[in-house]
């Protein structure tokens, strides 16, 4: 994982040193994009049921709070928000790739990169929860 820290809507800090020593999923997205509108919802699902073993940060790639809180609040989202409105963040996970939106990074409790999903490959819950969460969380496997 690289080093970053960028600020919640509600204001709390996030980085990289705050997620150190569990399991992380971070999430880029646009409100706009097609592929994204139909992934976070099936985050948004991972988060409510593994939410307290997992770390879960969506990013916008560089839409500003004001952008994204009527989407996040018309769609019922509660998982944690950096809007900052700049691809600050973004850029230090997608490393020039050009692949855009979305990309969403899981990583294990030790901030090794373990999956990579982007608009060729969508994340989904149930394939995460059969696939993902054994390697991750060993001793909840059986969710």
């Amino acid at each position: 994982m690289p080093e970053f820290k960028t600020y919640l809507v509600d204001g709390k800090n996030v980085s990289d040193a705050t997620l150190a020593g569990r399991p992380a999923v971070i999430a880029f997205f646009d409100t706009k994009c097609p592929d994204c509108r139909a992934e976070l919802p099936e985050i948004e699902f991972l988060y409510r049921r593994l939410g307290e073993h997992i770390s879960f940060l969506a990013v916008t790639r560089d839409e500003g709070a004001p952008e994204v809180m009527a989407f996040w609040d018309q769609n019922d989202y509660t998982m944690p928000l950096s809007a900052e409105g700049n691809r600050t963040v973004y850029n230090l996970f997608d490393r020039g790739s050009g692949s855009g939106v979305p990309q969403v990074y899981v990583f294990d409790e030790g901030g090794v990169l373990i999956r990579f999903f982007n608009d060729k490959s969508l994340l989904y819950a149930d394939e995460f929860l059969t696939d993902i969460v054994p390697l991750v969380l060993p001793d909840l496997a059986e969710l």
